[in-house]
Formats: structure tokens, C-alpha cells, sequence
């Protein structure tokens, strides 16, 4: 009895140990499909994080194509930036041979902007091998990355472009600008921004190319080294002004004049005139339109552009003046030509309302008065200057223009 209860005691313990085994076997085939998982998925989630920063970029430059147009459509930009990140659409990658998918949608097919024709939707997708669960017949996770860019109005209405000049910004003693929105200094020189005694700059952002030489106070959240910014209005195209100008003999003095929309080959107005510009549109002009002092220039809906000379004026200069709010120059109040150089001074101690946008992207803008109002105001120049004793208020409502502000920038916004 005894030899047989050790018979069967030895062969419980065989089976027992076969069990475990078994159980074994089968724990650590678990942990490898476990294991095998993490690591496939962890692959496929590396890829899709490169396919969403690549989707991203690409949809923005879908976006930028669309407003600045230059000749490139939405899809070639979306696509050639999408190629520039690994994914070009029907080929693989250097680590994956599945070929890529890209689809460039304007406006988007699906989410909270679709049907919007100022956003653009890129999707990438590719099929990603696995290793470990090619075993249990999953040969491939399919991937995908979905990014939408759209059209709103630029955060930044203060540009100085110059990319090299000292004082590019520059504030004489005692000036003060009060911005609604950022201010951004192009310029790379070691003192690009230069503010004397009582300078004041108060704005939701600062952003400097080079270096800064300010005594007064600056926003805190000023930035320097940061990245140029390209001309924000670089697409907007000059007026045309076919033909010859119109010699107009000097206003005044001591007259009110009614001037309609032309192409004029510069005006004089006397002292104690005043001239309204009738028309709403574009006033161009090849020589100065000079204001003496005590004269009044107002207009509504009108763009004054310069193809050369500038608007000059003499103390005590009232200017009241609104920018379109429809059309190829909708938001823009004064243009001077890209190749003008000539400086821009909007001086007065009368006061000056100028709603619009003032470009003059190769020129010296000086800003001098104590009485500046607007509903909104955008300055573009090649360096800007304000003098001294001059308090510059920059608003930003743009609620009187259907598509905001004039100058655009792409947003990533799913």
C-alpha cells in the first residue's frame, strides 16, 4: 500500500509540475503578445506624431498660399511642405515602403470649419508594418494625422522692417505708444530698438530681431533674438495708375476745396484750406501732397497712394481720414509705393484721424502728435520713428471691416 501511495504521490507531483509548466509556457506567450503590442503601437505612434507636426505645417502652408497667393495653389504648397517632412503623397519612407496618402482639402471636408473657404484641411495617412503582431495575422496599423489652418487677423499691427538699421524703432524722450496689439522690430543690429529718457511702450507683445537700448519701460513680455517677419502686405498689389497725372494748381488760402478720385501729379494746399476728397477710393499721386499749416484734409472710404513723393505737414494740420472697408484695399489708408523712399511724417498739434493702415515699407515713418485717434491702425515702414513728447494710442477694432484686419496669418485651429 505504501509503494502504491508513492506511486501515485510521485505521478500528482509529475502532473502538478506539468501544469505549471504549461501555465508557464502560456504567461510568457501572453507577455510576448503583451510586449510585441507596445512596441508596434509605440512604433505607430511615433510615426503619427511625425505625420501630425507634418499635417500642421503643411495646412498652414495651404493657408499662407491662399491668402498670398504668388502664383502657388493650396495643394502644391500643402504637399510640397508635407514632402519637405518625410510624407510625400503616393511614395513610402526611408523606414516604410506603404505608400503615404495626402489629401489637401479647401475648404475642409469634415469638423468645426468645414465649408469655410478661408481654412484648409490636410489629412496624411500610412499603412505602418508591425513586427511582433504580424504573428497573430496583423500585418499593418493603419496610421493617420488630420490638421486644419485658417485665415485670421495678424496679432502684430506696429512693423518696422528695416532688417539692419540702428533704431529701427526709435522713441525720442518722453513718447508714449499705447498698442492694442504687437509690435515687431525687424532689424538684427545690436540696437535695434532705441527708447530715450520717459519712453514708454505698452502692447500685448514686443518682439526684437536684434538687441534693444531703452530707458524707459517696456511691455514684460518683450522678446529679443526672436525671428524676422516677413512684409505682412507683400501680396497687395500696387493701384494702377495708367496714364498721365493731373497738374492741379495749389488750393488756397482761405478756400474749401472738393478733390474726386485720381491720379494726380502731386497737390499744394495753402494755409488755412481745407480739402475733401469726395470719392471713396484711390487717390494717387506722383509728387508730395503738401499741407501748410491750419488746413484740414478729410476723406471717407479712401486709399491715398504714393508712387512717389509723400504727405507732408505743417503745424496745426487736421487729419481726418478712414481707409475702405471693402475691395483690394480694404484696411488701407496710405501706400506708399515699394520703391518710394521718400520719409512719411503724420505730424500734427491739431490731431489726426487716421483708420487704416499706413504702408510705406521702404520708407521712414515719423509719427508726431498728441491727439492720434482711430478705430484701428496699422504701421508698416522700413523704420519708424516717434517724437518726442508724442503719445501714439494704436487701437484694434476691426469690426467695420467684413474679413478684419488687412494683414492675415495662418492658425493652427484643430
Amino acid at each position: 500500500m505504501e509503494r502504491l501511495y508513492l506511486r501515485r504521490r510521485r505521478h500528482t507531483i509529475r502532473n502538478r509540475h506539468g501544469q505549471v509548466i504549461v501555465l508557464v509556457v502560456i504567461a510568457l506567450a501572453v507577455l510576448v503578445m503583451v510586449v510585441g503590442l507596445a512596441i508596434d503601437i509605440g512604433y505607430a505612434w511615433r510615426a503619427r506624431l511625425k505625420m501630425q507636426a507634418a499635417a500642421d505645417a503643411a495646412a498652414i502652408a495651404g493657408t499662407d498660399a491662399l491668402f498670398n497667393g504668388a502664383g502657388v495653389s493650396v495643394s502644391s504648397a500643402a504637399q510640397s511642405v508635407a514632402t519637405q517632412n518625410g510624407f510625400t503623397s503616393g511614395a513610402g519612407t526611408p523606414i516604410n515602403s506603404n505608400p503615404v496618402t495626402v489629401t489637401v482639402n479647401n475648404p475642409p471636408a469634415s469638423g468645426p470649419y468645414a465649408g469655410n473657404s478661408d481654412a484648409v484641411e490636410v489629412i496624411i495617412s500610412q499603412a505602418q508594418p508591425t513586427y511582433f503582431l504580424a504573428v497573430a495575422g496583423f500585418t499593418s496599423l493603419n496610421v493617420s494625422a488630420r490638421a486644419v489652418a485658417a485665415i485670421k487677423s495678424a496679432p502684430v499691427c506696429i512693423y518696422s522692417l528695416n532688417p539692419s538699421a540702428s533704431g529701427a524703432l526709435n522713441m525720442a524722450a518722453n513718447t508714449t505708444v499705447n498698442s492694442n496689439c504687437g509690435v515687431m522690430v525687424n532689424s538684427n543690429n545690436s540696437a535695434a530698438l532705441i527708447g530715450a529718457s520717459g519712453a514708454t511702450i505698452s502692447a500685448p507683445a514686443l518682439g526684437v530681431v536684434g538687441g534693444i537700448s531703452f530707458s524707459g519701460s517696456l511691455p514684460p513680455n518683450t522678446v529679443t533674438g526672436v525671428a524676422p517677419a516677413a512684409d505682412p502686405l507683400a501680396a497687395l498689389p500696387a493701384p494702377p495708375v495708367g496714364g498721365s497725372c493731373t497738374t492741379l494748381a495749389p488750393i488756397g488760402p482761405n478756400v474749401t476745396a472738393n478733390l474726386p478720385a485720381g491720379y494726380y501729379c502731386g497737390l499744394t494746399v495753402r494755409s488755412n484750406s481745407t480739402v475733401n476728397l469726395t470719392s471713396s477710393g484711390t487717390y494717387s499721386f506722383n509728387g508730395d501732397l503738401s499741407l501748410s499749416s491750419n488746413t484740414a484734409l478729410n476723406g471717407t472710404g479712401v486709399t491715398l497712394y504714393f508712387k512717389s513723393g509723400s504727405l507732408q505737414m505743417s503745424s496745426n494740420t487736421t487729419l481726418n481720414l478712414s481707409a475702405p472697408t471693402s475691395g483690394t484695399y480694404a484696411g488701407i489708408v496710405i501706400f506708399e509705393d515699394r520703391a518710394n523712399t521718400a520719409p512719411l511724417s503724420l505730424s500734427s498739434n491739431s490731431g489726426m484721424t487716421l483708420t487704416g493702415a499706413v504702408y510705406a515699407p521702404a520708407a521712414t515713418l515719423t509719427l508726431a502728435s498728441n491727439a492720434f485717434t482711430n478705430a484701428y491702425s496699422i504701421l508698416v515702414a522700413s523704420t519708424v520713428n516717434i517724437a518726442a513728447n508724442s503719445t501714439i494710442n494704436i487701437n484694434a477694432d476691426y469690426s467695420s471691416l467684413p474679413g478684419g484686419s488687412p494683414i492675415k496669418t495662418a492658425v493652427a485651429v484643430e
